[in-house]
Formats: structure tokens, sequence, C-alpha cells
């Protein structure tokens, strides 16, 4: 239950034009150490610049998450806050609230539909929030040890899963079943790290799901969509595949320290191998696949022209299709965004920070 709530109107009134233009230039000596790092005749990436930032957790921030249909984010973070952001039509973050938790929450999650969030807590319990009231409206208890992370399907509203250092990965039915269990439980014998759905295919009837554990072993489970009481079966395991992973509809990624591995999503070939160590210098800790929001996501909004041409010169390559970002665990805190090739046999990364 939240014990704080702060109405708050902060927005970002940073001038990043005027930041970027005053950035010292890198020296002489920096730029041939950076080739170094670079394959013989490939051109380095373009740096991103940020468009928007705003400083409104007091700690380290643990979990985040964007609605698939509306301009909005949601982050927590180890200050106990949960906090709720929309984009404005000038494209700048503006926290719209902001609530006090009495537990530690330590992830987040938006549904496919965006009208709840799913918040994973440190004392074992997953609640669900409605957006538009931003209150609390089903508790899910049945892990006994903390929640790691939680996942929406994207193909059903009504299922979430949910990992836990009790060792189990639970999939649950908020919306139509008691909220004091789970509809299916998976017993594992090791610690699970990272869970992801694939995302969206019209190949399948299937709902997908991945899981990497602290051994390198890749899982992946399968539930018939017409059958949601059907449980979850295991239909693939690979060894010393990584600690992270991202599932779309052709590809699934698979993170191994430097190297990113690539398979075929639909029959688990290994595909190729992407060597990230050009770009990160410390292992990587986070990848996400890209979800092309709702053209409606800014409907709302009566952007002018000025901005959408500003927006479509800067970022030529954003409404590309097979982008994925990685981050890594650095003191510069690299992120990378990479294109998949066609077969998704290799990816090239397009921009760095």
């Amino acid at each position: 239950e939240a014990t704080v709530t702060f109405e708050t109107n902060d927005v970002d009134t940073v001038n990043y034009e005027e930041l970027l233009s005053t950035k010292s230039e890198p020296d002489d000596d920096d730029d041939d150490d950076d080739d170094d790092h670079l394959i013989a005749d490939e051109q380095p990436p373009p740096e991103l610049q940020a468009i928007s930032c705003l400083r409104i957790h007091e700690d380290a921030v643990c979990g985040l998450t964007c609605s698939p249909h509306q301009a909005l984010v949601a982050s927590v973070g180890d200050d106990y806050r949960l906090v709720l952001y929309k984009i404005t039509h000038e494209q700048r973050l503006q926290c719209i609230r902001r609530i006090k938790k009495k537990y530690l929450p330590v992830d987040i999650a938006f549904d496919n539909s965006g009208d709840c969030l799913a918040i994973a807590m440190i004392d074992g319990v997953i609640e669900i929030w409605d957006v538009a009231s931003m209150k609390p409206i089903y508790t899910l208890q049945g892990h006994t040890g903390s929640v790691l992370s939680c996942r929406w399907s994207p193909s059903h509203r009504n299922t979430l899963a949910s990992i836990s250092n009790d060792r189990t990965i639970r999939i649950w039915h908020p919306h139509s079943m008691p909220s004091t269990r789970a509809a299916h439980v998976i017993q594992l014998d090791t610690d699970t790290l990272n869970i992801a759905w694939q995302q969206q295919s019209t190949s399948r009837r299937h709902s997908l799901l991945s899981s990497v554990d602290c051994k390198g072993m890749l899982r992946i489970y399968s539930s018939s969509a017409a059958h949601a009481t059907e449980p979850y079966q295991q239909i693939f395991v690979g060894r010393s595949m990584g600690d992270r992973v991202a599932f779309g509809s052709q590809c699934l990624i698979a993170v191994n320290g430097y190297h990113l591995n690539l398979f075929d999503a639909h029959t688990f070939d290994r595909l190729g191998c992407i060597k990230s160590h050009q770009y990160h210098h410390a292992l990587l800790n986070h990848i996400a696949l890209q979800s092309i929001p709702s053209s409606s996501a800014f409907d709302d909004h009566e952007e002018d022209e000025n901005v959408k041409h500003k927006h479509k010169h800067n970022h030529e390559w954003s409404d590309a299709k097979s982008l994925f970002a990685t981050s890594d665990g650095s003191p510069e805190n690299v992120l990378c965004v990479w294109q998949l090739s066609d077969d998704c046999s290799t990816a090239h990364c397009v921009a760095k920070t």
C-alpha cells in the first residue's frame, strides 16, 4: 500500500541544443585511440543525443517501462518511489505523479493495453495498478521470496509472468483468477535472472516465454493460446547462452558477456554471434528490443511541423524495424543501438553514446 502521494508538475527544461553545441570536441589523440577499436574501413556510429532528461528519483532507478499506446513512462527506484511521467508534445519528460511505497519496488511493467501496471515487490507480492487512477486494484501473492521481475504477455492482456529468488516462474491471470494464487508454477533448481515473452507473431498459435538462469541456461516455454489452463511446456533448452534475453517475432537474442547470440525465433537455430567489445568496454547488463508504438501515442498533441521535421532529421533510423539496444556496466554507461540484418544473422551499430 502506498504511504505518501506527491502531485507534481516537474518538467524537463534543459536546452539540449545549447548543451550539445557547447560540448567540447575530443582531442585528436582520443580519436586515434577510438579508431583502434573499430574494424578496418568501418565508420564509427553517430552519437546518440539526449532529447530529454529529468531527475526525480533520489536513488538508483531499478525498473523502467513505457506505455505501448500512450505517451507515458513509469519507473521505480531504490528510493522506494513509483514515478509516472508523460511525454509532452515538445518531446520532454514531465513528472505527473510520485508515490512513496512502504516496501521496495524492484521492477515495473505496463500491460499491452497501457491500462495497467504490474509492480514487483521485494516482500514477495506483485501489485497491479490502474493507470488512470494510479491506485492498486489487485495484489498477487504466492512467491515465497522477493519478486525480481515481472512481464506482461504482448499477446494476452490477462497473462503476466514473474520470477523470484524462490526459484519459480509463475504465470498469473490477474483479471480472471483469484489473486492469491498463480495459474501455473514452473519450479526450477537454479535462480532465474531474466524472462522475456516473444513479441507478437502471427505465425504462431502459442505464447512463448523465454528465461535465462545463473548458469547460462536458456529455456523456452510454450502454451496454447486456445487452452490457457494447460501447463506451460518446456520446448527448448540451450547451455552457456548468457544472463539476459530479448525475444522478437523473428529473432531471439541471448547476451553472454560481450557477445550477442542470435537465434531464429521459430526453429531456435543459431544464426550468428555479434562481438560488441569494439563499442562496449564492460560486460553487457541490459538488452531491449524495439517495441514500435502505435501512431496514436501522440494523437492528443498537436505537434507543429518544426518539431516533426526536427525529430525526423535527428533520428533518420528511428522508424526502422529490427532495432535493439544494449547497455554495459562501465562508468560511462555506454548505450548502443543496433539494427538487425534482414535474415537476423548479424547486426550493426547505428548509434551510441
